[in-house]
């Protein structure tokens, strides 16, 4: 195991809620590892010229800090491809999109 999985195993947070990695997520990481299988299944449908959206309503509400923000940096690559759209009650998800570079619109 690396230092990583040792980290997310233990449960260690900062006092931003923040755990230490030292990269894009993890297959090990359950929720990171759906989104990956989502964005292979939209990508992979269709014409290149006539992509699918790809739509996570809440899937990421409930996820601590530090996978928000892995699955939102894997949304933003995937939005160069398709059409991303994130549906949330959270506000620390549309903060830590910015955060991360996300290009961003937002609906009332």
């Amino acid at each position: 195991l690396g230092s990583k999985s040792l980290d997310r195993a233990s449960g260690y947070e900062d006092e931003h809620g923040n755990e230490p990695h030292t990269s894009l997520g993890s297959a090990k990481d359950p929720l990171f590892a759906y989104m990956i299988f989502r964005a292979a299944l939209v990508l992979g449908c269709g014409p290149a010229d006539e992509q699918l959206p790809l739509i996570v309503d809440g899937a990421i509400d409930d996820a601590p800090i530090y996978e928000k923000k892995d699955v939102l940096s894997l949304l933003d690559q995937v939005s160069a491809a398709t059409q991303v759209v994130v549906l949330t009650s959270d506000r620390d998800v549309g903060d830590l999109a910015q955060s991360v570079g996300a290009r961003l619109e937002w609906l009332a």
